[in-house]
Parts: structure tokens; C-alpha cells; sequence
């Protein structure tokens, strides 16, 4: 049977992980590539736009433009020799701006000025997740807006106290997180997040978490990526040298009960990871993943949790 194809929104968001975690582990790739990127990416979510339908969907669009904006600028300064901005947690230099008008002619003020109102006309769209501000505050930071970009970070560490990156760039551009006051506010959807390690070299590892609406698709996440350490000959002894898989079960609260634990309901299918001739199973009953979830993360959707972004899975092959 054919796959179903990927919702626009959701191959968007496939397309701009794909990026994003190449720029974080190799770099930002060469900027006619990048180019051809964003510009798919766009046309997609120009797609999802007309769709009918899914009353989800202008928010989805709204925060995935945001994010996409934001790598453009960020792709366009990791390729700038002067630029200080190789990752989030690092970011730009404040006012990175100035020096890029003086080096390249301003060639990336528009980039960060429009990262800035993408980030601006998303702002609301979720308002428990810390994404759109951090996106804001990271255009802001290198157009030389210090206290525009403090507050923010500072809604971002409001979102998620736990928001660790936020927190960094808040206290270097003199910035304090206000005191708590009750739980931050709960999220609108539910999701299983799925954490998969992969060995890189000898003594690396990457990390890449996703997202899904459906507990159905993160299983088939899981037992994909266990289908190539198969191929790759490897026995179930010796997987967890080579991958390591974690799950986490997020569900905002019903009425009148508090916001639960950021954290969520971790479970650890590792346990129940079995080989054979025919390959790597899961015996998912064991693990105790619900069967679905009530209120799920619209397709394509990204999250931020605890200082990372959560892409919308599946990722994509490209």
C-alpha cells in the first residue's frame, strides 16, 4: 500500500528539522541549498493555507513561518565569517546588524526583520509555548533591539521556566525572570514526544526529539528507526551502544484540575525491545502508551520544551 503523503504543513516541518538539525550538527549548508529550502518550505505552507478545513491550521502556519524565518537568519549568519551565532543557545551577538551593514550591506536586515514580524503575527498562537517569543527574541537580539529582545525572552522563560536558553539570553542582556507565580500556563494539546539518541562517532551522540499528535505514529516512528539498526546487522544486545529511545506522554489538564508536570509521563520502551530473525519489535502493550490522545498536537505543529525545539514528526527522509 502507498503511504499517505504528509499534509503541506506537516512536510514543511519536516523539510525545516531536516535543515535544522543538519545546521546543528554540520553547519548551515551552502546558501543556494538553504535557499531551495525555505523557498519549498514557503510554497508548502502557501499550500496549507488554502486548504479548507482544519481549524488548526492558521496557528500551525503562523508559528511554523516564524520558524522558519528565524533559520533563514540564522542559516544567512552562520555563513558570515564575523557572525557569532553557530547555534540557539549561544545566539547572535547583540546588534549583530551593525557589523553585518558594514561587511555585507545590510543583506541580512530584512531577514531579521521579517524573522521579527513573522515572529510578531504568531505571537498568540500558542500562548503556553515558548517558541514564538524565543524565535522573537533571537531576531531582536541581532538587529540591536536589547530591550525588545529582553522582553521576549523573558515571556519565553514565562511560558517555560524551565526554558533554559531563554533564561541564558535573558540574564546576559540584564534581564531577571519575574518571580512564579502558580504553575505556567498549561499547554492547549496533548503529544507523546519521542527521544531518539544516535551515535554519531566513537564518543558523539545526536539527539532529535519530535512530536505527535498520535500515539500511533510515534510507535511507527520507533519501530521505523529500529528497522535500520536491523539492516545495519546489529543484535539487540548491543542496540542501546548505538540507540537509545525514550517517550514522554504531555496531556494538558480538564477542567478545573491544575497543570500537570512540564515533564509529563516518561515511558521507556528500551525494556520492551526485543530481536529476531525478522528484526527489532516493541512490544507496545508492555510499554503502556495510550491508544490516543484527546485534544492532539495539530499535524506539523512544533513545540518547545526545556530549551529545545520539538519538531513535528514524522522527519522526513530527503
Amino acid at each position: 500500500m502507498t503511504p499517505t503523503p504528509p499534509a503541506p504543513a506537516e512536510a514543511a516541518g519536516s523539510l525545516l528539522a531536516r535543515l535544522r538539525i543538519r545546521m546543528d550538527l554540520e553547519g548551515a549548508p551552502l546558501p543556494e541549498e538553504s535557499r531551495a529550502v525555505f523557498a519549498e518550505a514557503r510554497r508548502l505552507y502557501d499550500e496549507a493555507e488554502r486548504s479548507p478545513g482544519d481549524p488548526e491550521a492558521p496557528a500551525t502556519i503562523a508559528i511554523g513561518r516564524a520558524f522558519l524565518a528565524l533559520l533563514e537568519l540564522r542559516a544567512y549568519a552562520e555563513a558570515s565569517p564575523w557572525s557569532e551565532w553557530y547555534d540557539d543557545e549561544t545566539g547572535p551577538a547583540l546588534d549583530e546588524a551593525e557589523e553585518d551593514d558594514e561587511e555585507n550591506g545590510g543583506a541580512g536586515r530584512p531577514l531579521a526583520e521579517e524573522a521579527a514580524r513573522a515572529a510578531r503575527e504568531a505571537f498568540d498562537a500558542d500562548p503556553a509555548d515558548p517558541l514564538v517569543p524565543f524565535c522573537l527574541g533571537l531576531a531582536l537580539k541581532w538587529l540591536g533591539d536589547g530591550e525588545g529582545a529582553r522582553a521576549a525572552f523573558f515571556e519565553a522563560v514565562q511560558r517555560d521556566p524551565g526554558d533554559f536558553e531563554a533564561l541564558a539570553h535573558l540574564h546576559e542582556l540584564g534581564g531577571e525572570p519575574a518571580a512564579p507565580d502558580g504553575a505556567p500556563a498549561a499547554r492547549w494539546h496533548a503529544f507523546v514526544l519521542v527521544t531518539e539518541r544516535v551515535r554519531i562517532t566513537n564518543s558523539d551522540w545526536a539527539t532529535v526529539v519530535t512530536a505527535y499528535g498520535s500515539p500511533a505514529a510515534a510507535r511507527t516512528a520507533v519501530d521505523a528507526a529500529l528497522d535500520t539498526y536491523f539492516q545495519d546487522d546489529i543484535g539487540d544486545d548491543r542496540l542501546g551502544d548505538f540507540f537509545q529511545v525514550r517517550l514522554e506522554v504531555h496531556v494538558p489538564p480538564g477542567p478545573g484540575e491544575a497543570a500537570p508536570d512540564r515533564r509529563g509521563t516518561a515511558l521507556d520502551p528500551t525494556p520492551h525491545i526485543r530481536g529476531s530473525g525478522k528484526g527489532f519489535s516493541v512490544d507496545w502493550a508492555a510499554v503502556g502508551l495510550p491508544d490516543r490522545l484527546e485534544a492532539p498536537l495539530p499535524p506539523g505543529r512544533p513545540v518547545r520544551m526545556g530549551g529545545g525545539i520539538c519538531f513535528p514528526g514524522p522527519i522526513l527522509p530527503g
